[in-house]
């Protein structure tokens, strides 16, 4: 990602590549803690597995494993077999939703991001996840005033939006929002977003 000078370029077919190369890129690191504390289930209404996924005799390696298969099924798998590892559902829907994203599903990316925005606590990195994923598939099916209202709720806790990737992907949708709404709308952002970049190099 450039600095805002970077921004002021104009968007149109450039803007949509850009947002489809991060969407493709979106592929984080997980930080496996198991004393995340208790959290509400994460499990609800999702399909279980297909059981062609075979269970791994710990949580840990289940993850690794769908790691290295990276696929809707093997993520699922990590769900379905380990509902007491919240820290670990949430990670794995996290990577659900990427892989939605990458293939264009995004009423099911959306789905989740839904999720993590209401069971997330009101302070907590899963609902800033969650905001700034619903804000970003607004975005990119140009419901912009939708888009703005989620950055109004995104921008108090702004500080937990921890994923690297997804804040890129926010502010490509944030310059998107700027150019189709007004600058005023954003300007808070686009400063935030300036001071972050740095560690985007």
């Amino acid at each position: 990602m450039g600095h805002a000078g970077g921004w002021r370029g104009g968007w149109g077919g450039g803007v949509i590549l850009g947002l489809g190369g991060l969407l493709i890129a979106l592929w984080g690191g997980v930080w496996l803690g198991f004393h995340w504390g208790q959290r509400p289930s994460l499990i609800g209404n999702v399909p279980p597995p297909t059981l062609l996924i075979p269970q791994q005799e710990s949580a840990l390696r289940q993850w690794f494993y769908a790691a290295e298969l990276n696929t809707e099924e093997a993520w699922q798998s990590v769900i379905e077999y380990f509902p007491e590892k919240p820290y670990l559902v949430f990670r794995a829907k996290q990577q659900l939703a990427r892989l939605y994203l990458r293939e264009g599903r995004y009423p099911e990316a959306m789905k989740i991001f839904e999720e993590f925005t209401l069971l997330g606590e009101p302070d907590s990195e899963m609902r800033a996840y969650g905001l700034a994923g619903q804000c970003s598939i607004y975005t990119l099916q140009g419901q912009y005033r939708e888009a703005a209202a989620l950055l109004v709720q995104l921008w108090p806790i702004r500080h937990q939006l921890k994923d690297r990737q997804m804040q890129q992907l926010l502010a490509h949708a944030v310059e998107k929002l700027r150019s189709e709404l007004g600058r005023q709308t954003t300007q808070e952002w686009q400063q935030w977003f300036r001071q972050r970049s740095s560690s985007w190099q």
